[in-house]
């Protein structure tokens, strides 16, 4: 799952009120911007939300289990562009906006394979996809953090690895899996993460990499052979380990309570 995504039928906008953002609702299968009806379409509409700078209203419009389509509505004009969605769209589990001239879908494959696909609001145009899993992308909207694994029953055995804008971060060691619970600072440049053999899930690492320019520059790893609390970062330099442990990256050492 993709992080800072709109996942929800009604986006949280406060009431209308002057200088507020406009009310988004789905309702009654279409959507409703400050209790006006915006799309007369066919099709089930869902997951409605506003870009940021308020100038489009994004949502998804399912015709049946077989046609599913992206639509934008442009709040100026009051017109809606719709974008037919192939096969491999139709079980979309996140929309996000990255900025005002993009969005982007995360698409469930398999228990390990998801597509986030990067769209163009102007031509509507699919510009990039990133196969992996367990998505997270930055406030900016400009780097994309995901798990990169083997194809999902298959024979295949190669390593997981974390990448960022398609570019291997880290490269798990032959047997061992990447957790799908990684924790990124605010900066993006502290990322920690759990790493659980293949062959017993009891014996975990708890992985911390810090990262200068997009590259690791410090690795630190420490056996974790319990229950794998939540990983938060509270700032650039504190991880929280549940209620089990922190991790002060400014000294590189972990206290666990």
């Amino acid at each position: 799952m993709v992080f800072f995504l709109v996942c929800a039928n009604i986006s949280p906008w406060p009431e209308a009120t002057a200088g507020a953002s406009p009310r988004v609702e789905v309702k009654q299968g279409q959507v409703f911007l400050d209790g006006s009806q915006v799309t007369a379409s066919p099709g089930e509409k869902s997951m409605a939300s506003l870009s940021p700078d308020g100038h489009n209203l994004l949502y998804l419009s399912r015709l049946s289990d077989t046609s599913l389509k992206a639509g934008i509505y442009n709040l100026a004009t009051k017109s809606n562009q719709l974008v037919e969605l192939t096969e491999d769209f139709l079980q979309v589990t996140d929309l996000d906006w990255l900025g005002n001239s993009k969005f982007a879908l995360t698409i469930h494959v398999n228990p390990s394979m998801e597509i986030y696909s990067v769209y163009s609001v102007t031509t509507a145009q699919s510009i990039g996809r990133y196969y992996g899993y367990g998505f997270i992308v930055n406030q900016a909207r400009t780097k994309i953090l995901y798990i990169e694994a083997p194809p999902h029953f298959s024979q295949e055995d190669g390593p997981y690895k974390l990448m960022l804008n398609r570019k291997v971060l880290y490269i798990a060691a032959q047997g061992v899996s990447i957790d799908n619970s990684v924790a990124v600072s605010p900066s993006f440049n502290q990322i920690a993460f759990y790493e659980t053999s293949l062959q017993n899930d009891a014996s975990a690492t708890l992985v911390v990499l810090t990262l200068a320019k997009n590259r690791v520059v410090s690795k630190k790893r420490f056996p974790w052979n319990e229950l794998m609390p939540e990983l938060e970062w509270d700032s650039e330099a504190l991880l929280k380990i549940g209620d089990a442990a922190k991790y002060d990256a400014s000294t590189g050492q972990l206290h666990r309570k």
